[in-house]
C-alpha cells in the first residue's frame, strides 16, 4: 500500500518529536502517547497503521458519530490508502451507509454490520462495471440494504429491497455515463441510497452535504463537465 512512509490521512511527511504527546488516532479515536505526528497534525496509531485499506475504513466507521453519509464518504475517499479507482470503494459505500444509518436511528449492531459489509464487499471484484454490467459501488449499496433488513436468498418479506437498491444505484450510475470513475459512482450510489432508505425504511439520513470533486486531476478518464460533481459545474 502506497504512502505507508507518510501520513495515511493526508500523505504529508511525518514529524518525530523528542517528547511524547497524547494524540487521538484519526481512525479508531483511541488516545495514545506518541512521538510521531504528520505535518498537518494527524496521528494514526500503530494498530491502525498495520491494517489494510478495508480494515482502515472499518476502524473509522465503527467509531464515527457522523450522520451525513456524504461527509463520511468524502472523508474516507480522502484517505491516502484509498486509490483513485479500486474495489475498496465497494466496501466504502456499504460501510459509509451503515454508519450514517446507525447514527440516524437505525437499529443495527454497527460493529458487527461493518465486519459483515467488509467480508461481503471485498469479494466484489474490481472492474465489474464494464465486465459484468454491475458496478461494485451499486453492489455496495445493495450490501448495505441487505444487512440492515436482514435479507437472505430465502427471505420473502424483504428480499426485494436490496435488489431494488442496487437497481436504483445502477440506474443513476448508468445515466451519468462512462467511462468509470469510482469516486463518481460511489457518490451516486450513496445519494441514491439516502433517498431509497427514507422511502423504504423510514430512516432519514443527513442530506445537507454537497460534494465538489477534488479528485479529477488524478483521473485521466475524467468526464469533466458531464459529471455532476465536477468543480466547474458548481460555480
Amino acid at each position: 500500500m502506497e504512502n505507508r512512509e507518510n501520513c495515511l490521512i493526508c500523505g504529508r511527511p511525518l514529524i518525530y518529536k523528542q517528547i511524547a504527546e497524547e494524540k487521538r488516532c484519526e481512525l479508531c479515536n483511541g488516545t495514545f502517547q506518541s512521538y510521531v505526528v504528520c505535518e498537518n497534525g494527524h496521528y494514526v496509531c500503530d494498530q491502525c497503521h498495520g491494517k489494510d485499506v478495508n480494515d482502515l475504513i472499518g476502524s473509522f466507521c465503527t467509531t464515527s458519530s457522523a450522520t451525513s453519509p456524504l461527509d463520511i464518504l468524502e472523508h474516507l475517499m480522502d484517505f491516502k490508502p484509498v486509490a483513485m479507482h479500486g474495489p475498496e470503494h465497494h466496501v466504502l459505500v456499504a460501510c459509509t451507509l451503515l454508519t450514517a444509518y446507525k447514527n440516524c436511528g437505525g437499529k443495527i449492531n454497527l460493529e458487527e454490520s461493518i465486519k459483515e459489509a467488509i467480508e461481503r464487499g471485498k469479494n466484489v471484484p474490481g472492474g465489474i462495471c464494464g465486465y459484468w454490467g454491475n458496478c461494485g459501488a451499486a453492489v455496495g449499496s445493495g450490501i448495505f440494504m441487505s444487512i440492515v433488513t436482514g435479507s437472505t436468498p430465502l427471505n420473502e418479506k424483504v428480499w426485494a429491497l436490496p435488489n431494488r437498491m442496487t437497481s436504483k444505484s445502477l440506474s443513476a450510475i448508468a445515466d451519468c455515463g462512462g467511462p468509470r470513475c469510482c469516486k463518481r459512482n460511489s457518490i451516486l450510489a450513496v445519494m441514491t441510497a439516502i433517498d431509497f432508505t427514507k422511502e423504504a425504511l423510514g430512516i432519514s439520513m443527513d442530506t445537507e452535504s454537497q460534494i465538489i470533486c477534488k479528485y479529477h486531476h488524478r483521473n485521466k478518464e475524467c468526464i469533466k463537465e458531464r459529471c455532476p460533481f465536477y468543480k466547474q459545474n458548481q460555480r
